[in-house]
């Protein structure tokens, strides 16, 4: 476990110095860490003990999976207040790490566009985190003025990796045939210095001036039979890991992955994530937060459910604006 940060004394020149498990502001006047109760930070453009005009509450973890942590909190304060958010993951064995709009482009809006409804942002995943591993998180609150507003801290512990369940897709061709329009499997999808591998991979040059550009990169698997050895214990450990690259000229705001299963089949969802412009990176999603979409009632994937049939299709579907906008994905796997 970590020991308390503790900066007092620490020189500093503005509250965003003296962040750590003890409650400290910067006094300006002598340019080091003081104990007191502001929870503000001073950024570029205010000086430290400003008075944050946004701020959050009720930060927490989500969940949690070998490699991500979903995280949630609500907001507070008017639109026309807010800057951005900033995330900052601590760990003994990393050190420190801040995702901001960049990594995640939810943190850097109030709410999300072109999604059919008021989606305030209260919700970001950290990815690329080691199994079995304790890391401390705090999300920063900027108001238009660059004051921070910091969460206090919160502890979570990284699941252990404990294998893969099936592999729905592994680079090959004959594993998950792709399904959809302006999709196709190509052999070598790797960019130096990765080894070569195979992926589904989309591609459409949508126009930049529009608002939308909604496609599914799907594929059905040639055998979705999960093993006998998949249990209650197992479902409830057990999570969806996609492995892709997306290259857009604009993030997508409302992106979903979802897969069908069940008998009669049925598919079970999880929305509203955000692809930013130009990464390769690596989704894991609990499969306990699917949810039943097209298909009553709407409830959250079960055991179940899940075992009643194969899973016969895997889809990731997206607003892919930019031109051209790619899609690749690497791998498919349901993992514990």
């Amino acid at each position: 476990m970590l020991a308390p940060l503790d900066l007092t004394g620490y020189a500093c020149v503005s509250d965003a110095d003296c962040v750590g498990d003890v409650v400290l502001h910067c006094d300006t006047a002598v340019g080091k860490c003081t104990q007191g109760s502001t929870s503000a930070s001073g950024g570029a453009g205010g000086a430290g003990g400003c008075s944050p005009g946004f701020a959050t509450e009720a930060f927490e973890k989500l969940w949690a999976t070998p490699n991500a942590i979903a995280w949630t909190w609500a907001p507070l304060g008017e639109p026309d207040a807010f800057n951005r958010y900033e995330l900052v993951l601590e760990s003994e064995s990393d050190g420190e790490r801040t995702y901001s709009a960049t990594e995640n482009p939810e943190l850097g809006k109030y709410k999300l566009s072109d999604t059919g409804g008021p989606d305030i942002v209260a919700f970001t995943i950290t990815g690329d985190l080691k199994p079995a591993t304790s890391y401390v998180g705090r999300l920063r609150a900027y108001d238009a003025g660059d004051c921070a507003h910091t969460s206090a801290p919160v502890t979570v512990m990284t699941p252990e990796d404990r294998g893969t369940v099936v592999q729905i897709f592994d680079g090959s061709s004959d594993s998950c045939p792709p399904t959809c329009p302006d999709c196709t499997f190509t052999a070598d999808c790797s960019t130096a210095p990765e080894p070569a591998q195979g992926c589904i991979r989309f591609e459409r040059s949508c126009d930049s001036a529009a608002s939308t550009c909604w496609e599914h990169l799907k594929c059905t698997p040639t055998d979705g039979v999960l093993p006998t050895t998949f249990n209650a214990v197992a479902f409830d450990q057990a999570y969806l890991q996609i492995d892709l690259r997306v290259a857009t000229s604009v993030s997508s705001d409302w992106s979903q992955i979802w897969l069908r299963a069940g008998s009669p089949a049925c598919e079970y969802a999880f929305q509203k994530i955000t692809f930013p412009t130009d990464r390769r990176y690596t989704l894991q999603i609990p499969l306990q937060q699917l949810i039943a979409i097209g298909c009553s009632p709407s409830v959250p994937l079960t055991y179940d459910a899940l075992v009643a049939g194969p899973v016969t299709q895997l889809d990731v579907g997206a607003n892919w604006l930019g031109a051209p906008a790619i899609g690749e994905i690497f791998e498919l796997a349901i993992k514990k």
